[in-house]
């Protein structure tokens, strides 16, 4: 893996494994987005707004990246 590379900088590797972390954790955060609608118990407004950042702002950048990725463009 990347982040485990010695040739790698220290600062940057915290990054990528920041950034590693944030994408191991998304299904599971998004999978709260949408428990939270079937079992429904209130840990308050800045923590509920919280995990629904964190689920949707991965998820918004994996459809924007797929998007970015495919061009539209290619039959023109």
């Amino acid at each position: 893996m990347v982040v485990a590379s010695p040739r790698i900088s220290l600062s940057t590797r915290f990054l990528l494994g920041v950034s590693l972390a944030s994408w191991l954790s998304m299904p599971v955060s998004a999978l709260n987005v949408l428990l939270a609608r079937i079992y429904p118990f209130s840990l308050g407004a800045v923590l509920d707004f919280a995990c629904g950042l964190t689920g949707a702002v991965p998820l918004a950048m994996l459809v924007y990246g797929y998007v970015k990725q495919h061009p539209i463009h290619r039959w023109e």
